[in-house]
């Protein structure tokens, strides 16, 4: 399979305080969240695992805490870790964030599209009009 990477971000954009960003997905436009894990820069779906809304909902652009270490759902206060995604306090505590391949390179982040697995037209059959 062919990988397809989108330039999403610059490292010095996702900073200590992370960045939210947005990305196609088949036909849609869905939200992201890079955050920095000591020397690397990951990527989590910005969709809490509680109910299917934004992280940052109330807040744009707002998903940590105030000391930079958790990812917090400003709807449903789920408190979740930003290396491993965990849930570690709210409603959905257990479960973890859904991630985003991504990679750096030349100080800019990239992700693969090819591993989202969106919506895609299916082939025609063949001799169908």
């Amino acid at each position: 399979m062919t990988k397809h990477w989108l330039v999403v971000s610059t490292t010095d954009e996702v900073g200590d305080r992370g960045k939210v960003f947005t990305y196609p997905d088949g036909p849609f436009e869905e939200s992201g969240i890079l955050v920095r894990v000591g020397g690397t820069i990951v990527a989590w779906r910005n969709l809490c695992r509680h109910l299917a809304v934004r992280l940052d909902r109330d807040l744009p652009g707002s998903v940590m805490d105030r000391e930079g270490r958790h990812l917090v759902c400003r709807q449903h206060g789920a408190v979740f870790r930003a290396g491993d995604g965990l849930c570690i306090e709210g409603p959905c505590s257990g479960s973890h964030l859904k991630g985003l391949k991504v990679r750096v390179d030349d100080g800019c982040v990239l992700l693969d599209l090819s591993a989202l697995g969106g919506l895609h037209a299916a082939p025609r059959p063949e001799g169908a009009a």
